[in-house]
């Protein structure tokens, strides 16, 4: 497993797709600076209606940045409305789909026969590639609130470690629905719709709204999109754990799944 590992972190650092999707992430971050500084500072509202925009503010828009720091920024730019989960989850799709569409599964598995190792070397890229990703993001996080002047208050660096633990593992996850996806169908978009529904949201939030109508929605603590919006920022309790072992149990589940249905296939 060790070969294909080192085989495919090759081919990440050569995939343009890796790129592009850190730019995205990045300017992802850079858009909700802008937009917060545009909305929340007197300086920024004066530099747009100069630019020709039009800002209009309620009492609740003028307090904005009351109790924001740059962790709350970091998280509300990428996390909350689930926007990593969807790049990184379309990333993993792209990835592993490559293979699928170029032919070189065939030749990977006439010299590797059990396919798990292909499924685990795919994971174990793929968590090189997120961890990347997380440490770059956090790293752009604090650059554009020194660019726009401490817009808001900077948290110690000593307060990630925790944080990126277990959105490290809840992200995977989703990166391992999305695998799983894929290796079931065989196909980009099934992968990338997956990405887009179930990382972004768009499926988790209405099925909550309706399961609290009907005094349902307990259940949702145990989702991965629960977990990544409302997760804890800093540990207090073991309770803070619970985000850590959801993303470890389903990461678990998926990837298993994943390495069953490619066993069974036909290559």
């Amino acid at each position: 497993m060790f070969n294909m590992f080192r085989m495919d972190i090759y081919r990440l650092i050569r995939s343009r797709f890796v790129y592009v999707c850190l730019a995205l992430i990045i300017g992802m971050q850079a858009l909700s600076y802008l937009m917060i500084y545009m909305v929340g500072t007197e300086e920024g509202r004066e530099a747009a209606t100069q630019a020709g925009m039009i800002v209009t503010m309620d009492e609740e828009e003028e307090n904005i940045l009351e109790g924001v720091d740059s962790l709350e920024m970091y998280r509300q730019a990428l996390m909350n409305g689930g926007a990593y989960a969807t790049i990184f989850g379309i990333a993993s799709v792209l990835f592993l789909c490559s293979d699928f569409q170029g032919g070189f599964l065939k030749n990977i598995m006439t010299q590797h026969r059990q396919r798990w190792k292909y499924i685990g070397s795919k994971l174990i890229a793929l968590g090189s590639l997120n961890l990347i990703y997380l440490l770059l993001s956090v790293g752009a996080n604090y650059l554009l609130n020194l660019l726009w002047k401490d817009l808001v208050p900077p948290v110690p660096l000593s307060v990630f470690p925790f944080y990126l633990m277990w959105i490290w593992l809840v992200t995977m996850a989703f990166g391992a629905m999305t695998i799983m996806v894929s290796v079931f169908t065989r196909s980009t978009v099934a992968g990338v719709l997956t990405a887009v529904f179930m990382c972004s949201g768009l499926l988790m939030l209405p099925l909550s709204a309706l399961m609290d109508h009907f005094n349902l929605g307990g259940w949702m603590k145990y989702t991965l999109y629960y977990n990544m919006a409302y997760g804890p920022s800093t540990y207090s309790t073991a309770a803070d754990l619970l985000g850590a072992a959801v993303g470890l149990g389903f990461l678990a589940v998926y990837g298993t799944a994943a390495a069953v249905a490619l066993t069974k296939q036909d290559i």
